[in-house]
């Protein structure tokens, strides 16, 4: 493995979210606002990677694509 440091920023929405409580939609609110934050201050050298609508194997492949981890 060689020393090279990959930042990645995942990206994920509401599309997962159905009928919620109060609190579980202040909370989604809080979270969405964070990602907002995130994704605004964090450098352009930080891979965004997308999560919505995509399986755990898919996310990994592609977290193992940008590392090197497996080659």
């Amino acid at each position: 493995m060689t020393g090279r440091r990959s930042e990645v920023l995942f990206l994920g929405g509401r599309s997962g979210v159905g009928k919620t409580s109060v609190a579980v939609e202040l909370h989604v609110e809080r979270s969405d606002a964070a990602a907002r934050s995130l994704d605004a201050s964090v450098p352009a050298s930080v891979h965004r990677m997308p999560t919505d609508e995509r399986t755990i194997p898919d996310i990994a492949a592609d977290i193992l694509a940008l590392t090197g981890w497996c080659r």
